[in-house]
């Protein structure tokens, strides 16, 4: 194994071989990509953050994410942005590689931008809010990507939020997501997704926090994303999703049948909206199912108990491949409740066996180690 200098002195030559000839095939052998491994081992197993190293890596997994062919090359920009990451968290960042960071955003804003539009998406890179900052800071106030920018730092503190538990990372989200939607005037390509964004953030807030302004501002902010023209329809049912979520929230803490009638008139949006394979269509049909049956349980329509049992079913019915375990239950659960209550109104032996069926159905697909598996 070599040491910590020579391998720093062989990666750098290489570097400086790329930089004299613009050549990048010296830097693209494997020898090379074994060699930045071994150095980054070193580097984790000592406990301070060698900038000089840190440095060299990321330049080079950098250099190489450029001039590898697509498909090739993430496992080199997944490397370059932990490098950020880790020097971010230590505040040591050097001015030399936040040029760099202007380059690798595009992929990485298109998955935040999937991200916003799908929150149950996995596959949003792990970016801290340090880094975040720093990418934003590095945008130019009048560029387009400030505004996905501002949005990632935004998710970022949504989701140390939820690891975490910190009311100031609430906060800073709603602020910042805020400052993105000034940025964006009105033909901006990302307002509706930052509209929907700054939705999401204050429901969380409210969720947490309990402030009704906060879901007040979360149903305009959604009101104002729908009625933004989009030739995007993921972007017009995220939209639209969202509102309708947000108005069951507040018809669940003020009892306004007014917000229960919009909920379902934009659920039934919401599905028309959705292809057939819209990861989050069994979501949506479940949702307003729920919206329906507790519209019945207030003003008595049997309409909607029929009509929330048909979309109940429908919802059981999509087969996703994201579709969690829990997910599955949740819409099986919604679908029981509403058979039920339609043979408690209306007696059909048929509807309580199918209320049997669905629940034992519900506790299968829930997992054992689950808090609501009882």
């Amino acid at each position: 194994m070599a040491n910590r200098a020579e391998l720093l002195r062989v990666l750098q030559q290489r570097l400086d071989q790329f930089a004299a000839t613009q050549d990048a095939a010296p830097l693209l052998e494997q020898a090379v990509l074994d060699q930045a491994n071994e150095l980054a081992q070193s580097l984790h197993d000592g406990a301070a953050t060698d900038l000089e190293a840190m440095q060299l890596l990321g330049e080079l997994h950098w250099y190489r994410y450029l001039n590898l062919p697509y498909g090739q090359d993430q496992m080199d920009l997944q490397a370059f942005v932990r490098i950020c990451n880790s020097l971010c968290l230590a505040g040591v960042l050097p001015d030399s590689l936040v040029p760099f960071l202007d380059g690798p955003m595009a992929p990485y804003l298109t998955a935040l931008r999937q991200w916003v539009l799908d929150p149950a998406d996995k596959n949003l890179p792990t970016m801290t809010p340090q880094l975040w900052r720093y990418i934003a800071d590095a945008t130019p106030a009048d560029h387009p990507d400030r505004v996905l920018a501002l949005c990632g730092l935004g998710v970022a503190l949504l989701i140390r939020n939820e690891r975490m538990g910190e009311v100031g990372d609430l906060d800073e989200a709603v602020e910042v997501v805020r400052q993105a939607l000034r940025a964006a005037p009105a033909d901006h390509p990302y307002r509706l997704v930052t509209m929907v964004n700054l939705s999401t953030t204050l429901l969380r807030r409210f969720e947490r926090m309990g402030s009704l302004s906060d879901l007040d501002d979360a149903i305009e902010t959604g009101r104002q994303a729908v009625r933004t023209t989009s030739a995007d329809q993921l972007e017009l049912a995220a939209a639209l999703g969202q509102l309708a979520t947000a108005l069951q929230a507040r018809f669940k803490r003020t009892g306004d049948v007014g917000d229960l009638d919009e909920a379902v008139e934009v659920g039934r949006q919401t599905v028309r909206a959705m292809p057939a394979d819209h990861p989050h269509r069994a979501t949506a049909l479940s949702d307003l199912g729920s919206a329906l049956r507790h519209r019945f349980e207030r003003l008595g329509a049997v309409g909607d108990l029929h009509e929330a049992v048909d979309v109940g079913r429908q919802a059981t019915r999509v087969v996703h491949p994201h579709q969690d375990h829990f997910g599955r239950s949740r819409h099986q659960n919604n679908l029981g409740i509403a058979v039920r209550t339609r043979f408690e109104r209306l007696g059909a032996v048929g509807d309580l066996d199918e209320a049997v069926e669905v629940g034992r159905e519900a506790v299968r697909a829930m997992p054992a180690d689950h808090p609501e598996h009882v």
